[in-house]
Order: C-alpha cells, then sequence, then structure tokens
C-alpha cells in the first residue's frame, strides 16, 4: 500500500509541474511564420504617397500555437542585418492578435521618409513585448515604392538655367543625318499625361525597306 500511494503522489506531482512547465512556455511569446507580406499603399493621382508600409504576420508560443490578445510591438528599419544604424522606428503599445493572425501600418505613428528607400539594403526589426525577434527581415523592392514620390510630381525636378518657350522645332533624323521628319512645338500635359500641341511639319521621309 505505501509503495502505491508513493507511485500515486509521484504521478500526481509529475503531472502538476508538467502543467506548470507548459503555463511558463506559453508566457514566451515568439513570432511564427514572422512576415506574410510587406506592401506598399497605392497612392491616388491627387494624394501625396502614403508614408505607410502594410505589415502582416503571425504570433504563435513556442509549440506554434496561434496566440490572442493584445501586445505590444516594436518595428524599426536597419541598414544592416545585424547591428548597423537604426534609420526609422516606431512603437505600438497594443495591437490586436486574432488567431496568431495581425495587421499593422508601418509608419501610421512615424512617417517613414521616401528618401529611406534609397538606400540599396534595408532590414526589418520586429519586437514583442521588448524582445527583438531573430533575424531581422530583409525588405524586399515593394518598399522601395516610395521612391516613386519622386516621379510623381515636378516639385522634387530638377531646373535648368533660363527657361524654355514655345519658339522650337524638333527634328528626327537617321544614322546618315538625313532629316526624317521636323515640326513643332509640342508639349506634355500632366493630367492623363496626354501629348497635346500641334505642328507644321516641313519635311517627312518615312518609309520600310525602301529609299526616296
Amino acid at each position: 500500500m505505501k509503495n502505491l500511494n508513493h507511485d500515486l503522489m509521484e504521478t500526481k506531482n509529475n503531472q502538476t509541474q508538467n502543467l506548470g512547465e507548459k503555463k511558463m512556455k506559453a508566457k514566451k511569446l515568439v513570432l511564427g511564420l514572422v512576415v506574410l507580406s510587406i506592401l506598399s499603399l497605392a497612392a491616388s493621382v491627387s494624394a501625396g504617397v502614403p508614408q505607410m508600409i502594410n505589415y502582416q504576420g503571425v504570433l504563435t508560443d513556442p509549440d506554434g500555437c496561434p496566440v490572442n490578445g493584445d501586445y505590444s510591438m516594436g518595428f524599426s528599419i536597419w541598414n544592416d542585418p545585424d547591428v548597423g544604424d537604426s534609420l526609422w522606428g516606431e512603437r505600438h503599445s497594443s495591437i490586436s492578435v486574432t488567431q496568431g493572425n495581425f495587421n499593422v501600418l508601418l509608419g501610421s505613428i512615424n512617417s517613414i521618409p521616401g528618401s529611406l528607400f534609397l538606400n540599396n539594403s534595408l532590414w526589418l526589426q520586429v519586437e514583442v513585448n521588448d524582445t527583438a525577434m531573430a533575424p531581422r527581415q530583409r525588405i524586399a523592392s515593394v518598399g522601395y515604392a516610395f521612391r516613386s514620390e519622386f516621379a510623381d510630381t515636378a516639385d522634387y525636378a530638377r531646373t535648368c538655367n533660363g527657361g524654355v518657350d514655345n519658339d522650337w522645332t524638333f527634328r528626327i533624323t537617321d544614322g546618315a543625318d538625313t532629316t526624317l521628319m521636323s515640326g513643332g512645338p509640342w508639349g506634355l500635359a500632366r493630367y492623363g499625361n496626354v501629348l497635346y500641341g500641334n505642328a507644321d511639319s516641313t519635311h517627312v521621309n518615312l518609309g520600310l525597306a525602301c529609299t526616296t
């Protein structure tokens, strides 16, 4: 009877210990599947390029089970996969996680400058409850769409000395410097990128595998 009671008590203690270990283990979060996608939001014609990136991920416990709840997460962009300098960062105090899935707009607290993506190589670091996830994630080419901000408006265009008036002509030549077509003036409208203007063609010489 003593041996039987001893075995029962030992089994019960082992079960209690295992349950405690699972509870402690579940409290230590890891980021599973890390990034599902990093997407830049499309900009409208009339508005500037949004300084945000849509970041989606899956958060799991050490056993790979998806978690639920609100978690504090920090995000930062670095110029090195291991050390380097932090070029941008922000912290979200409460991100809702449902069945492991979460979504956050990077740049919704601190705008991400378009000039940041002039760097050739950038990495994203994620922190969950002040614990940095490793390794940092390389930012793919989609993020570099921020560079389109400089092509969207003439505000960033380089200017030349002097001005350009309408008193000009164009001339198309072949390799022998023979004039194929000439005329002018022409212009380019910003809205719809429509070519507009008028021209009096003073010389037209077009053909396919022929001579004139």
